[in-house]
């Protein structure tokens, strides 16, 4: 089934999130090109599971996880445009298209803030780890991140189901 193609303009809350995302990314490219001399030419580039590097590469490397960041940024920001495109309930008509489409759009501009926040904290961390190798995150913060996605992936579901 075709569902209705009907343009979306961003919620004040959707704007919302992408100024904190593009201020975390301006931020967090800001602080690498600060800590930029600092960093040997050689930087740790994985951990093992007790967080000691194993495997060790270019100080570059820190500028791929800036750029995977914005890539991830840039998806969901093109994403959000093909809301007609997404899986919705047989329910979905015309009359009620755009509350789904603005609940769908809505979930996405909260994964894409989630995992914006997310890559800036282990960015932040992998940057340091390189200056001071002691200072690496620990799975805690992936397992919360998990949590988090998986919340907003139900609230938005239950929001669903109201849509009449």
């Amino acid at each position: 089934m075709e569902h209705p193609r009907i343009h979306i303009k961003k919620s004040k809350m959707e704007w919302l999130h992408d100024l904190i995302c593009i201020t975390l990314f301006v931020g967090l490219f800001l602080y690498s090109a600060y800590i930029w001399p600092h960093l040997p030419d050689q930087i740790p580039i994985h951990y093992d599971l007790q967080g000691k590097a194993d495997q060790w590469g270019s100080k570059w490397f820190t500028l791929l996880l800036i750029l995977l960041m914005f890539l991830i940024y840039l998806g969901f920001t093109i994403l959000r445009k093909y809301p007609h495109q997404f899986h919705y309930p047989s329910r979905l008509t015309k009359e009620n298209a755009e509350h789904f489409y603005r609940n769908a759009n809505l979930m996405i501009s909260w994964f894409k803030l989630e995992t914006i926040i997310y890559f800036s904290i282990l960015s932040k961390d992998f940057i340091d780890s390189a200056v001071n190798p002691s200072n690496f995150m620990n799975g805690s913060e992936f397992l919360i991140w998990i949590f988090v996605m998986i919340l907003t992936i139900v609230y938005f579901l239950i929001q669903r189901r109201h849509i009449k």
